[in-house]
């Protein structure tokens, strides 16, 4: 029985992280398929009640995070009609828009609908998908995945975390040089990434202090960028200076146990698989809120996301979940498997 999605009660609390993969982890989203997903993403934003702060596009999966917009009380038909219009352009099938009071909340109740905004976007991508490779069947893997974000430093962190997808991939030299995502927009095309919303992160970045321009937040936020790939370059050097000893010491490494991540260069599950991710506080008032959803009376605490011999104040790791990951045991994929797959193993 699948579990119930938990969405905010209220839609000024906080962000959505949304992830998704496809089937067997394939590699079947070229460019022409980024391009198609990208414009999708883009004409869904116009008509759904959602702000896109961050989203990337890579071969085998997608990341985005959202914020939802409250619906005014007031139920103005020009708006309705544009989304609707904006919603049916180009579409094989059209509906005519009715201006009536019922018509117009079931519009409202629909396009307020975090989950049926993502249902959408995948699913108009896979009926594109399909008939374009003259193909059937999902192309999706499973429901996607969504964390509950709080704002400030995890705000900030799951942004970093996204934008260094090609990084870790290694698809870029500089994140903002990856075509397909938000960030390339923002920095490349900034006279048409207006539906971009570059405000909580304006916000984070100016700390309490005079509002930074877009500029000025931009250029800060590639500094920590540069910062943080700069960490995770040493990181891995080290760990690859490791590997190599325990090698030569003629340990295997058939199985590789991941410890918990301390850069953003590595795989972090506390963005795709948490539950909440934040201060302390926000984890056990949101765990408390949601008590029923995890189907226990027991209280339980927000963990922190550093593991204790590598928590340092001035990390942007420095923050909360609610759910505590136990330590993933990486297998590696037979060669044939992956040649089938149509590129090289990917975590990212």
């Amino acid at each position: 029985m699948r579990m119930v999605r938990i969405v905010f009660n209220d839609a000024d609390e906080g962000y959505y992280h949304i992830s998704g993969r496809t089937v067997m982890n394939a590699f079947i989203i070229k460019e022409a398929e980024k391009r198609r997903f990208i414009e999708i993403l883009h004409k869904l934003a116009q008509v759904y009640y959602v702000q896109v702060i961050d989203y990337v596009v890579l071969s085998n999966h997608f990341h985005l995070i959202v914020k939802p917009v409250k619906p005014g009380q007031k139920l103005r038909v020009q708006d309705f009609k544009r989304r609707h219009e904006a919603y049916y352009q180009n579409m094989y099938v059209q509906r005519e828009f009715r201006p009536d009071d019922e018509s117009l909340q079931k519009m409202k109740g629909r396009w307020s609908n975090i989950s049926t905004f993502v249902q959408d976007l995948s699913q108009q991508f896979s009926r594109w998908f399909n008939r374009t490779h003259y193909s059937e069947g999902h192309v999706w893997s499973c429901r996607f995945k969504s964390v509950l974000i709080e704002g400030d430093r995890a705000l900030l962190a799951c942004m970093v975390y996204i934008d260094l997808n090609s990084i870790r991939a290694g698809l870029a030299s500089r994140p903002e040089d990856y075509p397909f995502c938000s960030l390339y927009e923002l920095v490349h095309q900034p006279d048409t990434a207006d539906w971009i919303e570059l405000k909580p992160l304006i916000e984070v970045l100016s700390e309490g202090k005079k509002p930074l321009s877009r500029s000025e937040a931009l250029k800060k936020y590639l500094r920590i960028l540069q910062h943080e790939i700069v960490i995770g370059k040493k990181k891995k050097a080290a760990d690859k200076k490791k590997k190599a000893e325990a090698a030569a010491q003629g340990q295997d490494d058939e199985e590789e146990v991941f410890e918990q991540p301390t850069t953003f260069l590595e795989r972090n599950r506390y963005f795709t698989d948490g539950v909440f991710l934040g201060s302390r506080e926000f984890c056990e008032q949101k765990f408390t809120e949601f008590n029923n959803y995890f189907n226990t009376k027991r209280s339980r605490k927000g963990r922190p996301v550093l593991s204790k011999g590598s928590r340092d104040p001035d990390s942007l790791l420095n923050f909360y979940s609610i759910r505590q990951l136990s330590p993933s045991i990486q297998r590696k994929r037979p060669a044939s498997l992956l040649e089938e797959l149509g590129g090289k193993d990917s975590q990212y």
